[in-house]
């Protein structure tokens, strides 16, 4: 896989965190328990890491779930590290909960609500074209 996309993750999480303060950039000191930031921020860290190792992260991923999964319930948010998505991930109430799966792609600036689930069955694949 290609490091500099992986490290492109890097960016797109300061964007993100750059959409979520707006002009209250004191707001910056909250957003680090904000539930939304948490599971944004652990979206574009797996992100990385898959980018990174490639499917060898699907199973050292593995020693990282008993960290990874209170995190996750905390954050009422559940992104697949497969989807792409690109920089400014909004997620208001998110509650909620939200749901994001890995066969996605998805361009910058996206605000969701709570109580959203995004995605398709593994047979829907590139352009939506339903096999």
């Amino acid at each position: 896989m290609s490091i500099s996309k992986a490290l492109e993750q890097i960016g797109f999480l300061i964007e993100d965190y750059r959409r979520l303060t707006g002009s209250k950039k004191l707001r910056m000191f909250y957003l680090w328990l904000s539930r939304a930031s948490v599971g944004i921020m652990l979206y574009r860290v797996e992100r990385m890491m898959f980018l990174l190792l490639g499917n060898a992260w699907k199973m050292i991923r593995i020693l990282f779930l008993p960290i990874l999964f209170p995190l996750y319930a905390y954050s009422n948010l559940e992104i697949s590290y497969t989807a792409d998505i690109g920089p400014g991930i909004s997620v208001l109430h998110s509650s909620m909960g939200v749901v994001i799966s890995g066969f996605v792609t998805i361009g910058k600036n996206f605000t969701l609500t709570g109580g959203n689930v995004i995605g398709g069955r593994p047979e829907v694949r590139n352009g939506g074209q339903d096999l």
